[in-house]
């Protein structure tokens, strides 16, 4: 059975239901399920289109960002280790061939480089 659809076969389970077939004759030419061919059927009848609904964006530690910013930031936290996440949000600001690109907040810039263990925090002594 397969797993996706594609919005042309979509548009066809829908005429061909309109032109007297029913589910499961639909479902069996297609190789798809008759659940997924009545909830196809039923949505362009109800008005809706045959998009899918769902969006699932890049996930990860600035996977949003361009390369180029990741760059800059591990770039400025080398030549200055002791600058924070708000000291290189602030120069990313400032830098010239950054000015149309959206600038991540300190949190996400230091869940980035809390990532590399050359930048984490060593723990604090504990005196017994």
């Amino acid at each position: 059975m397969k797993q996706y659809t594609t919005e042309k076969e979509r548009k066809q389970f829908y005429q061909l239901h309109q032109s007297g077939e029913t589910y499961g004759e639909i479902a069996e030419h297609f190789g798809v399920s008759v659940e997924c061919v009545r909830m196809w059927c039923r949505r362009q009848r109800d008005g809706g289109g045959v998009e899918d609904r769902y969006y699932n964006p890049r996930s990860g530690i600035l996977s949003q960002s361009t390369p180029q910013v990741r760059e800059r930031i591990l770039e400025m936290r080398r030549s200055h280790p002791h600058w924070g996440p708000a000291s290189i949000e602030l120069n990313l600001h400032k830098e010239e061939d950054l000015r149309e690109v959206p600038i991540p907040s300190r949190a996400s810039i230091g869940r980035y480089l809390s990532q590399f263990p050359e930048f984490r925090r060593t723990p604090k002594k504990r005196l017994l």
